[in-house]
């Protein structure tokens, strides 16, 4: 009888404290779930991207006013980030540009790359095609949680080799008639009022990007003759 009844109160406290334990639930580590090593917020990561602006104003040609809202760059490519730390990385891209700016007469002026074809010259369009290297440092600047891009700040170096410049020029002529002039990769352009800037075999510049995500605001300062410099500022997009 003794021997039963201490059996069954042991068995009666055992299913009390068994069920009065809170369960404790083991959360898994997922930090290198997804692709291992390879992923926004891992160590290895290449995506695309894709960036649309309007150019600051510059003054590039003698006499001619820029057209700010006329003038526009793009660049289309792809980055790839190695993690360093939580807060640091190196990056490296490789994209397609091009910038395409106009000037607008100012004043009543009369000069011209060819003086017995156009007269006067309204309007000059300048269109550059080129394939760019950009080597740069990335700095989370809050801790990233989850396996994205986070916020971030690129600072970096360019280098940019020309695939196309294009010069347009359209005035009239002598007879007061429209003409349209095309010069393909010019390299040196003599004007009655001086000299157009000479188009580069290649440029460098630097860059910053600062990044939320999948979405970032960058600048580029980009050489686009011997003494001139242009900034490129855009909304550029993550994919």
């Amino acid at each position: 009888m003794k021997t039963s009844f201490f059996t069954t109160a042991t068995f009666v406290l055992l299913s009390f404290f068994s069920f009065a334990q809170e369960p404790v639930l083991i959360k898994p580590d997922t930090s290198n779930y997804l692709g291992g090593s390879f992923g926004p917020n891992k160590k290895h990561y290449v995506h695309s991207k894709f960036s649309f602006g309007i150019n600051a104003p510059v003054d590039l040609i003698p006499d001619m006013r820029y057209s700010p809202f006329r003038s526009w760059n793009i660049q289309v490519g792809s980055i790839y980030k190695y993690k360093v730390s939580k807060y640091f990385g190196l990056i490296a891209e490789l994209a397609l540009s091009s910038e395409n700016m106009v000037f607008n007469q100012d004043d009543e002026i009369s000069f011209s790359p060819y003086p017995t074809v156009i007269g006067e010259i309204e309007r000059v369009k300048w269109f550059r095609t080129s394939l760019d290297l950009q080597l740069g440092v990335r700095i989370n600047y809050q801790k990233n949680r989850g396996n994205t891009l986070g916020n971030f700040v690129d600072l970096g170096v360019l280098g940019g080799l020309p695939l196309n410049t294009r010069w347009e020029y359209t005035g009239v002529d002598a007879n007061n008639t429209d003409m349209e002039i095309v010069l393909q990769r010019p390299e040196f352009v003599s004007l009655s009022a001086g000299e157009m800037p000479t188009a580069l075999s290649y440029y460098y510049g630097a860059y910053t990007r600062v990044g939320f995500n999948k979405l970032a605001i960058v600048v580029r300062a980009v050489q686009y003759t011997e003494n001139r410099w242009v900034l490129l500022p855009g909304i550029e997009f993550e994919f």
